[in-house]
């Protein structure tokens, strides 16, 4: 059944020293064909011009998180989001035009959906409408589905309904060391029959740099497998 209800998009961006890429992920969200109802930007302790960029647009709402790392500083965010619909990216991401409309269509067509993710392409190579440099963000969730067997949620491109992460959100691991944050809450979700669909026009680009060191990419893997590791040892995941 259709939902009639209209419902509110919160963005939530946790930030550490980001100067070089939040002017581009702020513009981009400032352009959507619908507008987010609220987005939040939770600086963690950058000590570069991040906060001062981000000021520059009114729309923004910055809070701060002392405690390092983005497990905290996401969570700050979603506990001061006061949206219908939680949606969670990098700060070095840049959304398509009309990323939040179609996270809006995606909650409002399929009441039962408990959380969104989508593709990402790489933001220095992209150009006109092409939508070119999918292989990390394809690789990632076909090793999601390798290691895990269900679709999982990749953070700088996913949302989630309030109600589920309030669900969720005591269960989730605060210790960056043992999981990523995004694939601990696909496996919570999991955990309680939630619902998680991958749409594949729902489309970002982000900044590449991440992906020019092996050794990162090498330990994004191992870090997958702990967070299986982790939530095997707890119960929550039967493989």
């Amino acid at each position: 059944m259709v939902s009639n209800k209209k419902l509110k998009v919160s963005i939530i961006i946790p930030a550490f020293n980001e100067e070089s890429v939040i002017e581009s992920c702020l513009q981009a969200l400032a352009k959507q064909t619908i507008p987010p109802f609220e987005v939040i930007l939770v600086d963690n302790n950058s000590t570069d011009k991040t906060d001062e960029i981000a000021r520059q647009f009114p729309f923004v709402k910055i809070l701060t998180e002392k405690k390092q790392g983005i497990i905290a500083a996401h969570h700050k965010g979603f506990d001061s989001a006061k949206g219908d619909i939680f949606a969670r990216i990098d700060a070095d991401t840049v959304v398509s035009r009309t990323w939040v409309e179609r996270i809006q269509k995606n909650f409002e067509e399929d009441p039962a959906l408990s959380a969104l993710t989508g593709p990402g392409g790489v933001y220095e190579i992209a150009f006109r409408d092409l939508y070119p440099g999918l292989f990390f963000s394809k690789y990632y969730f076909l090793l999601g589905k390798k290691i895990l067997g269900f679709q999982i949620l990749w953070g700088s491109n996913m949302a989630i309904r309030k109600d589920m992460w309030e669900l969720i959100k005591d269960a989730t691991c605060k210790d960056e060391s043992i999981v990523h944050d995004d694939v601990d809450i696909s496996i919570l979700i999991h955990e309680h029959r939630g619902k998680i669909k991958y749409d594949q026009y729902l489309k970002v680009y982000i900044h590449g740099m991440r992906f020019v060191n092996l050794v990162k990419v090498a330990e994004y893997h191992r870090k997958m497998v702990k967070t299986r590791s982790h939530h095997k040892n707890r119960g929550s995941l039967v493989i």
